[in-house]
């Protein structure tokens, strides 16, 4: 699970760093259009690289949330882990308390004196 988890930071990485450096690119690109003296085509430009900017921000925010949302995974899962491995420590106590208590009851006790107990292991 904490692989699966893994290679889907993995891949929203990769496509985090892909978005930035298409913004980048956008970015270049636009400031070259603004340069150039061309009124007309940068007015009608002008909306078109607005959309594909908000567009490419939408993606990288909800990535980001996405990533958000991957990080906890890992962390519950060690949580349960932890939760399991607390619980069979305290398991094992209580079996070797046990243990050791009928041991004792074992010695204490007169021979022949309870057969239920000659017959436990």
């Amino acid at each position: 699970m904490v692989y699966v988890y893994g290679a889907h930071l993995c891949g929203f990485g990769f496509q985090v760093r892909f978005l930035e450096q298409q913004n980048q690119v956008l970015q270049s690109k636009w400031e070259l259009l603004q340069q150039l003296d061309l009124n007309n085509s940068k007015r009608s430009l002008e909306p078109v690289y607005e959309a594909h900017i908000s567009s490419l921000c939408k993606q990288l925010e909800t990535l980001s949330r996405e990533r958000v949302w991957l990080d906890s995974g890992p962390r519950n899962t060690r949580e349960v882990v932890e939760d399991y491995k607390k619980r069979y420590e305290v398991e094992i106590t209580q079996h070797t308390a046990v243990e050791n208590e009928l041991v004792l009851l074992k010695k204490a006790r007169p021979e022949g004196d309870c057969p239920a107990l000659d017959s436990c292991q």
